[in-house]
């Protein structure tokens, strides 16, 4: 669904197949769960928290796992690729 110049407050904001257009989010849980698509453009969010749920929650699992187990340079270059500082290949696990 598209949301374009709309004002929310107290609310939960599921990102998932959305998209949000010069939006106002103020005290709002914003939620993603790992969906294909969202979009997210001119917003401002003022006191909101951020949540993941579902497939997003056990990809950062996998990623905390792969940090403390000795593959901390392979998740800082993803983390440097999110950044937009790096490659946009997605990194090798093998060292």
């Amino acid at each position: 669904m598209r949301y374009e110049n709309q004002q929310f407050e107290n609310m939960n904001i599921i990102l998932d197949e959305n998209e949000y257009i010069g939006c106002q989010f103020k005290a709002c849980n914003v939620i993603y769960r790992g969906g294909p698509s969202f979009a997210v453009t001119d917003c401002t969010f003022d006191n909101c928290g951020f949540l993941f749920e579902s497939c997003a929650a056990f990809t950062l699992g996998a990623l905390s796992t792969l940090y403390k187990t000795g593959l901390q340079s392979t998740i800082e270059s993803v983390l440097e690729t999110i950044r937009g500082g790096g490659s946009s290949a997605p990194p090798t696990l093998l060292q």
